[in-house]
């Protein structure tokens, strides 16, 4: 049995030897820790559902492509990159992340760090441009991910950290999008596959990633593009809607680097 606790950081398991890229899977998960802030965020829209991931550290346009190849970028990222063309109307916004896994110690940073193919899908949502409407994965994910909402009147719910419930309101779950907010695709890239399905390691399934309706000028109208971006007006996260609440969050080092050392010590 073999098994990835996110939240410790650690691989724990009953063979001999650590899984190939152990050590380079830890690099990984604190390089990416190094060069995005995560924030807790306020405001009716995101509090208690949503954490921003601000990729600010990405925005130089003269390191970014260094940072991605650290993290452990791809032959095919990076191609994409090298390529001015690939690059051009681009640019880096903050990523929201479900609120459960998006925190620095949460699974989903965990699953970068075990899988560098996931960076594909943060990639995408940092730089992409929204599609009309989510691909079919993104509904069917958001359909069936809920979340337990607080009552602040409710004893049994006191200490739980979820969004409270709105005076009135009758439903104790509401809906998410996960990993990320938002269907969001790069002209070009992996047949412009969504975020979301990149980071599930699913772009082949995306429905704006098949051929079946490549050339149909009602289904390209659908995907995303710098144009129709800006037709669409502002996204329903920003720093308006979910302005950001306190200080970036901090994961805790020490606890991470003694877990770590004590693996080593285990598998050496």
């Amino acid at each position: 049995m073999v098994v990835w606790n996110p939240r410790a950081s650690i691989w724990v398991g009953n063979s001999k030897a650590p899984p190939p890229g152990y050590l380079s899977s830890h690099s990984r998960y604190q390089l990416l820790l190094d060069q995005i802030s995560i924030y807790e965020l306020d405001g009716k829209v995101a509090a208690g559902v949503y954490v921003e991931w601000d990729m600010k550290a990405f925005a130089d346009s003269k390191k970014h492509k260094d940072l991605w190849t650290a993290i452990g970028a791809d032959a095919h990222l990076r191609s994409f990159m090298a390529k001015a063309k690939n690059m051009k109307g681009l640019e880096y916004r903050s990523v929201y992340a479900e609120a459960s896994g998006g925190y620095p110690l949460g699974k989903y940073v965990g699953m970068i760090g075990l899988d560098a193919r996931r960076l594909q899908g943060l990639f995408v949502q940092s730089l992409g441009h929204r599609n009309r409407v989510p691909c079919s994965k993104c509904e069917n994910r958001y359909r069936s991910s809920q979340i337990h909402l607080s009552d602040p009147k409710n004893p049994s719910d006191q200490f739980h950290a979820g969004p409270v419930r709105n005076p009135g309101q009758d439903d104790d779950t509401m809906h998410v999008q996960t990993p990320f907010f938002g269907c969001i695709s790069v002209p070009g890239f992996h047949n412009s596959a969504c975020g979301n399905c990149l980071f599930h390691v699913e772009g082949h399934q995306c429905s704006f990633a098949s051929s079946d309706w490549a050339g149909m000028p009602r289904f390209e109208g659908l995907r995303g593009s710098r144009r129709r971006s800006e037709d669409m007006g502002p996204r329903a996260l920003n720093a308006k809607t979910a302005p950001r609440k306190g200080d970036p969050q901090e994961p805790d080092r020490k606890a991470i680097g003694a877990a770590q050392r004590e693996a080593r010590k285990r598998y050496e």
